[in-house]
């Protein structure tokens, strides 16, 4: 884990800074899986799970790349 910034989170009730870790994700779109690395932020005050707007867009990037690569291999 590396740390990251700051950000709020809802379980402390506070700015806190957070770290940030990957995970392994498989999902199933439209009848096609994909997987691909997805990152966590996490508190570094409760280690529960906090929400960053950078690391969410960066996932929903990351899914829809992964979506796109699959699909192409399972119409080949």
């Amino acid at each position: 884990m590396s740390m990251i910034g700051a950000a709020y989170c809802i379980h402390c009730d506070h700015k806190v800074e957070y770290c940030v870790r990957s995970q392994r994700i498989s999902v199933d779109i439209r009848g096609i899986v994909s997987t691909y690395d997805e990152l966590v932020a996490c508190c570094s005050n409760c280690g529960e799970e906090i929400y960053v707007a950078e690391i969410n867009d960066a996932n929903a990037v990351a899914r829809k790349e992964a979506y796109e690569m699959a699909k192409r291999v399972a119409l080949k």
